[in-house]
């Protein structure tokens, strides 16, 4: 059971939808958490960001490997997001609740 998130496929670079062309700041919600974070057997983070512009799911995923904790998932969240802006070169409003 340890191992099952060292299975999980890194999906920081699968994007689900694009910017919304009307607008002209993308505004973008992340988010994560670790799911049973106190147990680290049967621990696992999973991820989420969300277009606010288009109301639809920009990226989603699972923290992949043994390191499953909320902090490392919220970050990569944010990078997810990030590398979707970098590709489609728009302007960018990243929302997030976590304090760094």
């Amino acid at each position: 059971m340890r191992g099952a998130p060292m299975q999980l496929k890194q999906s920081l670079l699968v994007f689900e939808s694009g910017p919304n062309p009307d607008a002209t700041l993308q505004h973008v919600f992340t988010d994560g958490t670790a799911l049973h974070s106190d147990d680290g057997v049967h621990c696992l983070a999973p991820w989420g960001a969300i277009n606010a512009s288009t109301g639809l799911v920009v990226a989603r995923g699972h923290l992949p490997g043994l390191q499953q904790a909320s902090d490392r998932v919220e970050l990569l969240g944010a990078s997810s997001a990030l590398q979707w802006q970098a590709l489609h070169r728009c302007s960018l409003c990243l929302w997030m609740d976590n304090k760094f």
